[in-house]
């Protein structure tokens, strides 16, 4: 039986690990992909995490994860794929078949990026593609740029979208559809 169980190991996750490792409490973090560290390790520079100005975005995912194996993290890989109630505690059921005890859940699982599939995305990503404006903004991704916010693909807006975003030829230009 766990204290905690934490599913997820981006940073949200691990400073969930480490703060209950630091309250003696005993926890495991489940996490999908082995020694994954959340979408932070695809970011090439990380300039808003106090005192770590400059720090390449794996780099710090690593500094997360090994400060919460340092004290004494249990990690468990596999993806949770069922958290139910019983009548005082919880079990997260995992891919694997195990079944895991706690009395309490962290769901710590983030986010992915949103993908547009356009030629060149992936090449470009983090110089001068970008998902996070607030984030990239200090870099100059956003000068004489079109600042575009697609429908999701399954609307019938996108395909006409796309297209019009092709044929436009201004800058400095924020379109949303």
């Amino acid at each position: 039986m766990y204290d905690i169980v934490i599913i997820g190991s981006g940073p949200a996750g691990l400073s969930s690990a480490i703060y209950a490792q630091r309250a003696g409490l005993k926890a495991v973090v489940v996490e999908k992909n082995y020694l994954g560290t959340g979408q932070i390790s695809e970011s090439e520079r990380v300039d808003n995490y106090p005192g770590l100005y400059g720090e390449n975005g794996f780099d710090l995912g690593e500094k997360f994860r090994s400060h919460a194996e340092s004290l004494g993290t249990e990690f468990i890989e596999g993806e949770a794929v069922k958290i139910s109630k019983n009548t005082t505690d919880y079990s997260v059921e995992l891919d694997n078949g195990n079944s895991l005890e706690t009395h309490t859940v962290i769901y710590a699982v983030g986010t992915e990026r949103r993908k547009l599939q356009v030629e060149g995305e992936k090449e470009f990503s983090g110089r001068g593609v970008s998902y996070c404006a607030v984030c990239d903004a200090a870099f100059g991704y956003f000068v004489c740029c079109l600042i575009i916010r697609l429908p999701p693909r399954s609307s019938p807006l996108y395909s006409s979208a796309v297209s019009d975003v092709y044929k436009r030829q201004a800058y400095n230009d924020y379109v949303e559809y």
